[in-house]
């Protein structure tokens, strides 16, 4: 996988959402690999879901960016942002994440 371009500063809030947000904003500089939305809890595409967003911030390193987001009224959405992880950090973690992302485990045999 290659990133191309340079390092941007990015900003992502985590914490939690109900009638106002409550939490930080977070700035870091990265850039964005690629990002996936799973609608599975979801009845619709547009009520809820859990948006997944990874970043390459330096070396091999990366974060995954988690918000769980809800339309619904009396639902609170949140937001997370990972440590800097190895992509089989990422993996180990979150293991259907990078499948989906395009990005599934390889495995040499020989």
């Amino acid at each position: 996988m290659e990133v191309l371009g340079t390092m941007d500063k990015q900003e992502v809030k985590v914490g939690e959402w109900d009638r106002g947000f409550r939490g930080r904003i977070l700035r870091f500089s990265g850039e964005i690999v690629e990002h996936w939305t799973d609608y599975t809890p979801a009845r619709s595409r547009d009520d809820r879901g859990i948006s997944y967003t990874l970043y390459k911030v330096k070396n091999d390193l990366y974060r995954l960016y988690i918000d769980e987001w809800s339309h619904w009224q009396g639902e609170s959405s949140t937001a997370e942002l990972s440590e800097a992880l190895s992509l089989d950090e990422i993996r180990e973690s979150y293991p259907h994440v990078l499948s989906a992302m395009g990005m599934p485990e390889t495995e040499d045999l020989d």
